[in-house]
């Protein structure tokens, strides 16, 4: 791997963000329900989901489809206060939230934040969004660390949404970065070996995607 981590993230969000809608939304629609039919998702009581923007997955037709089956969804929010992000049970996605933080829709601020331990039990499946993933499980994300911190002592399931292109042989991993225990595209699923992590800085081993 000799591409740094920040080119890479330049280069993917460049094409995210030029996406035409058309393509966003075929995707999207050829995703959500492979989504639905994991049967880790279909058990879970509770899903953590984003909200997307600038050409990400947009799982809004999975939101639907949860709530009707009586899941509890969550979704992030940031706190100013604390730097970071912290999730928040909501019932609608259109009038339990408002443009927040980077222009990305959050629950309202009068919604209560759900206690770590409870965002952090391994009943939670979490829909992760990122810039690229690796087959065993490597996630690049926007470079704040943010989802990294959130996801740090999740014991739930972690779920990597993408487009089929955004997933690469491989990327630079350090020890900060929370793998995924899986990685869905609008073409194929991914389950990741649970391989040790590399040493902080190096590189992943390349995996071929079959």
């Amino acid at each position: 791997m000799t591409e740094a981590k920040a080119d890479i993230r330049r280069r993917l969000l460049a094409r995210r963000r030029g996406l035409p809608q058309a393509d966003v939304s075929r995707a999207s629609k050829a995703l959500c329900p492979r989504l639905a039919s994991l049967p880790e998702v279909v058990a879970a009581p509770v899903l953590a989901f984003y909200v997307a923007f600038a050409g990400e997955i947009d799982l809004k037709e999975f939101f639907l489809t949860s709530k009707r089956q009586g899941k509890e969804i969550l979704l992030p929010r940031y706190c100013v206060a604390a730097g970071c992000y912290e999730m928040v049970t909501v019932q609608d996605i259109e009038t339990d939230t408002r443009p927040a933080h980077y222009g990305i829709r959050e629950p309202l601020p009068e919604l209560a934040a759900l206690p770590d331990r409870e965002r952090n039990r391994p009943q939670v499946v979490w829909l992760v969004p990122g810039v690229a993933f690796a087959p065993q499980g490597e996630r690049l994300g926007h470079g704040g660390g943010y989802y990294d911190r959130l996801l740090s002592s999740a014991q739930g399931l972690k779920i990597g949404i993408c487009h089929d292109w955004q997933i690469l042989p491989e990327l630079p991993c350090t020890e900060r970065d929370v793998r995924m225990d899986m990685v869905i595209s609008d073409r194929r699923l991914l389950p990741c070996r649970r391989a040790s992590r590399p040493p902080q800085d190096s590189p992943a081993t390349a995996v071929s995607v079959t």
